[in-house]
């Protein structure tokens, strides 16, 4: 008697919810995203690289260069990088050499710049000697201070005459019978002269009031309801004394 064997088919009584095993091309990220090859990628959420190399120096992009060369390698969100990571550890090396040299460069450059500046100090320091021993042998000649290989400095020029002060400006400030006179500086000036008259008409009487060294007087004592004129000159110069300046009038109150 022949016995029939029935072969039963897995795919057809499996249950409706049994889970198939994974194939052995799916690759599954720990996002929880599963692809075939690089058919599919990963969810957009939006994420936009922050990436700005040219404000960094040097040792900052070496550093997170090389950090993120380590991070995708064997990164299943990126199976094949680009670049190559053979050619970005190539890339980092050549700039690792280069930041050692010019850091090794600048201890250099600085050790020799110590030693440019304690030569230089005893250089001035023996040339500050011999321009004294020029000067003091030279008796002050030209010729001979020249020939010794130093310069000479230029004979101070004339001031000339010197112009008549200006912006003269007499106030008050509040207290019966105070004034105050004050102007801008006149360069190369020793002092300044000023005159005073009555100023009730438009005949002037100048009197000396006073020379000061000073472009702000306080005039005390003055007469209360009186008109007052003032006018300063500068005193120095090729003339001695500058022309006076336009004048200035106010009452005292």
């Amino acid at each position: 008697m022949q016995t029939t064997t029935n072969t039963i088919d897995p795919a057809a009584t499996a249950s409706p919810n049994a889970v198939s095993p994974t194939p052995a091309n799916q690759k599954s990220l720990s996002s929880g995203v599963r692809y075939f090859g690089e058919t599919v990628l990963p969810m957009d959420d939006g994420g936009v690289i922050k990436f700005s190399p040219s404000g960094m120096k040097a040792q900052e992009l070496l550093t997170f260069a090389q950090n993120e060369n380590e991070a995708i390698n064997a990164n299943p969100f990126f199976p094949i990088p680009i670049p190559s990571l053979a050619d970005m550890t190539t890339a980092l090396n050549a700039l690792q050499a280069d930041v050692t040299a010019w850091n090794q460069a600048r201890i250099a450059v600085r050790d020799t710049s110590s030693r440019v500046e304690a030569s230089r100090s005893i250089v001035e320091s023996l040339m500050k000697m011999r321009a004294n021993y020029v000067q003091a042998t030279s008796n002050g000649n030209t010729n001979a201070i020249v020939s010794a290989g130093f310069l000479v400095r230029n004979a101070p020029a004339p001031v000339g005459d010197l112009p008549a002060p200006v912006g003269l400006l007499l106030t008050l400030n509040g207290t019966p019978g105070v004034m105050f006179l004050e102007w801008s500086p006149v360069a190369y000036a020793r002092s300044y002269n000023l005159q005073m008259s009555p100023a009730e008409t438009l005949e002037r009487n100048w009197q000396p009031f006073r020379v000061t060294s000073t472009v702000r007087q306080k005039m005390d004592g003055m007469e209360l309801g009186k008109t007052y004129a003032f006018r300063v000159a500068a005193i120095g110069g090729a003339s001695g004394q500058s022309d006076w300046s336009a004048e200035v009038v106010r009452m005292a109150a």
